[in-house]
């Protein structure tokens, strides 16, 4: 028969590992997430490259309807404008100006008038107009009624 061998008791602290043991330990540590890292950092870039496009598709998008707005409105406005100058040379047309005055009674001139400006311009004073206006409204103040 054979007699059980006893195993030696150890001590209650393990043994420090060596500096290679711990290195290699620190290694394989590190290598379990490794790929991981690898696959979230492509992953991350493609997703932002992914990005990035949509956000210029989106501007693109926008700008080509921009462009048709404005495009609709320089359209409405310019038949607008068309309109309006329709409705101008009516109102200006010598025929509807013709009509109008008979309406009101008006006929041509037989003698023209001349009128001087001079007239129109005299103060309520009845000084022709001269000098300088602000000294002259103070003069009109220190008078006074």
């Amino acid at each position: 028969m054979i007699q059980p061998r006893e195993r030696p008791t150890r001590s209650p602290i393990p043994e420090r590992p060596r500096k290679s043991a711990r290195r290699r330990q620190a290694r394989t540590r590190r290598q379990r997430y490794v790929t991981a890292v690898r696959v979230l950092g492509v992953s991350a870039t493609v997703v932002a490259l992914l990005m990035l496009y949509l956000a210029l598709m989106a501007n693109l998008t926008s700008l080509n309807y921009r462009i048709g707005r404005a495009s609709e409105q320089r359209t409405a406005l310019q038949e607008e404008t068309m309109r309006l100058d329709d409705r101008v040379a009516h109102l200006e047309s010598r025929e509807r100006l013709a009509e109008l005055a008979m309406k009101l009674g008006m006929q041509e001139p037989r003698i023209y008038a001349v009128v001087s400006p001079a007239d129109a311009t005299a103060s309520k004073s009845g000084r022709g107009p001269g000098g300088i206006a602000l000294l002259g409204s103070v003069a009109d103040w220190l008078k006074g009624p």
